[in-house]
């Protein structure tokens, strides 16, 4: 039985996650989008290289990423990923707990979801209007 385009993607974003924990440059390589181009809770704007970087780096080492409420929707070829996720790591000035919603915009081409575009807002306890 073949997999429902929004199991794909679930399954590609789930990738993405192992590739960024285990520093996986290849795997970030191949599951990025060359002309990716997202917004990190900083407010900065990164491109692929910028990204790969930072999850390969030394200033920025991810020790667990926890997806928490997850929404997938996919339209023709594009798909997004809109979720909350808590990320666990250190750097230089020490160890940092981080929650943070996403929304994750990727393309399939070839047969493969590769992130195209992703916004990060970084969340409080007590985030949103409607809490």
């Amino acid at each position: 039985m073949r997999a429902s385009l929004e199991e794909e993607l679930r399954e590609a974003h789930q990738a993405l996650a192992k590739a960024e924990l285990d520093r996986d440059v290849e795997a970030l390589k191949r599951l990025i989008h060359e002309q990716f181009m997202g917004v990190d809770p900083s407010g900065a704007l990164l491109g692929r290289d910028d990204v790969i970087e930072t999850y390969t780096g030394e200033l920025f080492i991810l020790q667990s990423l926890v997806v928490e409420e997850q929404h997938v929707r996919v339209a023709g070829d594009t798909g997004v990923v809109t979720a909350d996720s808590i990320m666990r790591g250190r750097t230089p000035t020490g160890d940092f707990e981080r929650r943070v919603r996403f929304s994750d915009v990727y393309v399939r081409e070839g047969g493969a979801w590769r992130l195209f575009a992703s916004h990060v807002t970084p969340l409080s306890r007590s985030a949103g209007f409607h809490s």
